[in-house]
Formats: C-alpha cells, structure tokens, sequence
C-alpha cells in the first residue's frame, strides 16, 4: 500500500471575500431580554423541570 504523494503549494494571494460575513460591520450584539420576559423563562423551566424535562 503507498502513501498518497504531497505536492507543495505556495499560495501569496489575500483572503478576501467578495460577500459580507456575519462580523463585517462589526460584533453582532448580544441579545437582551426584558426582566419579565426573564421570569418567564424562569417559571417555564421550573414547570419543565417538574415534569422531568428540564433539560430538554
């Protein structure tokens, strides 16, 4: 059985992309959630986790 034979490439162009990626125009902001919309989700994992699914 043979190895597979390496070939050595020299490659000196820039790595731009023609399209936008995600971190473009800078971080993408953190989400932020209202203080009820926190107890919401709070309660709801209480209720899942009362009923063994609470890490699901």
């Amino acid at each position: 059985m043979s190895s597979p034979s390496l070939i050595a490439v020299r490659d000196d162009s820039s790595m731009n992309n023609s399209r936008p990626g995600p971190r473009a125009g800078g971080p993408t902001p953190r989400r932020s959630f209202t203080p009820k919309q926190k107890l919401d989700h709070l309660a709801a994992y209480e209720d899942a986790i009362s009923r063994n699914g609470g890490g699901a």
